[in-house]
């Protein structure tokens, strides 16, 4: 059978396996050895970034993992009464199951947050070593380190990876759906997006990527496939009817996948988490200067020499804009979208660097090549000692923080009776304490949409004692929530605080800094 390399289409030579290579593939400038050492010290600077601090990074963790041992220990969750007003309590779907299934077994740890640590570590893992391997098909060995080293560029992603959290997982199968689709491999594009299906609520974007590719070689009359379109519906949807919670799973996504996104661009019609609302340009540079960078660098290129680039190069190209634009409005997306943007730039310059225009190019910078070379080192350094700073400093912030959660939970678990409701001003503290404390119950946990949707007067007679904003707080807490204790964090409830503070009726129990747990006389 011939093989044809065409320079805007992708052949079977583009995708030899890196560990040997076929003659005249595009990779064989990738060696297996580089493969291994690239993901050998990214693992190594993964494990380092975790355990800049004892605690597990972020406020899910907590939750998840807690989670993961009630399922150890009683099977697969019907309901979750410790988020009492919410849709869990008597409507409960675990939209990542596959996820906790996978926790599981680092519950077995004496400490289980320990546990959420050390599965945090092996699932960034999971991906950088994908996105690696990955991009191993496609790019030179500049290339391959020029992405082995870009994750680490970016503080915010790197947090992003070190919690234990679904999203690490579906972001990985994301990138292998892309590649599948991009090899036109339809075995893995079903199994890659049936898993992604059970593992994340974020499972359609691969729906998303079939179309976007598809459509992309249609209009440049190349041949689409539509097949893998219609191959990643159908590994969707059988997650869906896999799921143990069928059918509640399917309301789920309508309030998870459809509405949360929606209130995301209506701001303030509801509570979100800061990862659904955008960043400002100052923050986005700061936090990704190579998305910035990159793209600058890409455009230069491309208007100054014009090289020629293959259809994977355009495709990855595509889906990182696409995602760039998106992530205007949700900073979530960003973090679906970097690894991308990353892939991009390690495949552009791989073919910008095998093409005969390279060659020249180098020949007119001949003078000042030295000077690039030096100026493009310092730079990544710089970049590399500011991410890392940002992430020794969050660390710091997320040690004081979890400790100050982990204690007031261990002062609730030891002094309130087993079952009674404690009251949350923040509705993300309940991701802590159910973790911490699961033999209380809470008012909501991970997302608000859980309580707002199902009693839209609850909710908001909730969030107005939460901001002080009745008369009569100690009233509505005994009377209509019915609870005893309650805790309140001191950053962004001071006139609740300031309310509990005269009213004799309420009774300070437990403070530090960050916070008290009240109870009510």
């Amino acid at each position: 059978m011939k093989k044809k390399i065409l320079s805007n289409k992708v052949t079977s030579s583009s995708f030899a396996v890196p560990t040997r290579p076929l003659a005249g593939s595009p990779v064989k400038e990738s060696p297996f050895r580089l493969l291994i050492f690239v993901i050998g010290l990214g693992l190594l600077g993964l494990l380092i970034v975790q355990w800049l601090t004892p605690s597990i990074w972020g406020a899910d963790g907590y939750y998840h993992i807690r989670l993961a041992e009630m399922f150890r220990n009683n099977g697969f969750l019907k309901t979750l009464p410790q988020a009492r007003f919410s849709y869990f309590a008597d409507k409960f779907s675990n939209k990542d199951w596959l996820y906790h299934l996978l926790l599981v077994p680092f519950t077995g740890f004496s400490n289980i947050f320990v546990g959420a640590k050390w599965a945090a570590f092996v699932f960034s893992g999971v991906f950088y070593s994908s996105l690696v391997i990955i991009a191993s098909y496609y790019v030179t060995g500049a290339g391959l380190i020029l992405v082995g080293l870009a994750p680490f560029l970016s503080g915010h992603f790197i947090q992003t990876l070190s919690r234990p959290r679904p999203m690490v997982l579906g972001i990985t199968l994301g990138l292998w759906v892309v590649h599948f689709l991009i090899q036109k491999k339809n075995k893995g594009i079903f199994w890659s997006s049936l898993v992604y299906s059970m593992m994340h609520i974020t499972a359609p974007l691969v729906i998303g990527y079939g179309i976007i590719i598809s459509l992309f070689r249609w209009i440049f009359k190349q041949k689409a496939n539509w097949r893998g379109v219609f191959i990643t519906m159908a590994g969707v949807l059988g997650g869906f009817i896999l799921h143990p919670n069928l059918p509640n799973n399917f309301f789920y996504f309508y309030l998870n996948g459809i509405l949360v996104p929606f209130f995301a661009a209506r701001w303030g019609v509801l509570e979100l988490g800061a990862e659904f609302f955008p960043m400002t340009t100052l923050e986005y540079l700061n936090n990704y200067p190579v998305m910035v960078l990159g793209l600058l660098f890409i455009v230069l290129v491309v208007l100054v020499e014009r090289p020629k680039t293959k259809q994977s190069t355009q495709i990855m190209f595509l889906l990182s804009s696409i995602f760039i634009v998106l992530g205007m409005m949700s900073q979530r997306y960003v973090s679906h979208g970097y690894p991308f943007l990353i892939l991009t730039l390690g495949m552009f310059i791989s073919d910008w660097q095998k093409s005969d225009g390279f060659k020249k190019f180098l020949k007119k910078i001949e003078r000042a090549i030295n000077l690039i070379m030096i100026t493009g080192v310092i730079l990544v350094f710089w970049l590399l000692f500011s991410s890392f700073s940002k992430i020794v400093a969050t660390a710091r912030g997320i040690t004081i923080i979890n400790k100050h959660y982990e204690n007031m939970g261990e002062w609730l678990k030891q002094n309130v009776p087993e079952g009674e409701l404690i009251f949350h001003a923040n509705w993300s503290d309940s991701q802590y304490f159910i973790g911490i404390n699961p033999k209380n119950d809470y008012f909501v946990t991970m997302d608000p949409v859980y309580m707002w949707h199902k009693n839209q007067e609850v909710y908001k007679l909730y969030r107005a004692v939460a901001f002080g904003q009745t008369k009569d707080p100690y009233t509505v807490l005994k009377e209509v929530f019915k609870v005893n204790y309650g805790y309140i964090g001191k950053n962004y409830f001071s006139a609740l605080l300031d309310q509990a503070l005269v009213d004799e009726r309420f009774e300070i129990v437990q403070e530090d800094q960050f916070g008290v747990i009240f109870k009510l006389k």
